[in-house]
């Protein structure tokens, strides 16, 4: 992937997750219009990145809980130093 076009995709999901905190994949890919496997790489590699931070949700004893994403600090000086390269 250009560097140019992952730049764009970190803005959309950093954009996404910071107006709705608490994200699944799941509700990432529908928000976006991706698909869950690329959006659950894409979170990885942010939380990876430590502009991410991501939470299990307590769903059942039975089923492998998702995780909730949420921006951090870092998260938020990225998007705002990413969005300035943009203008």
């Amino acid at each position: 992937m250009e560097g140019r076009q992952y730049n764009k995709l970190k803005i959309e999901v950093l954009t996404f997750i910071r107006a709705n905190p608490n994200t699944t994949t799941r509700e990432l890919s529908t928000g976006l219009g991706i698909e869950i496997g690329n959006a659950g790489m894409a979170l990885f590699r942010l939380y990876r990145q430590r502009l991410l931070e991501r939470h299990v949700m307590v769903l059942g004893v039975w089923r492998k809980p998702p995780y909730q994403y949420s921006i951090t600090e870092r998260g938020i000086q990225r998007l705002e130093y990413l969005e300035g390269l943009l203008k």
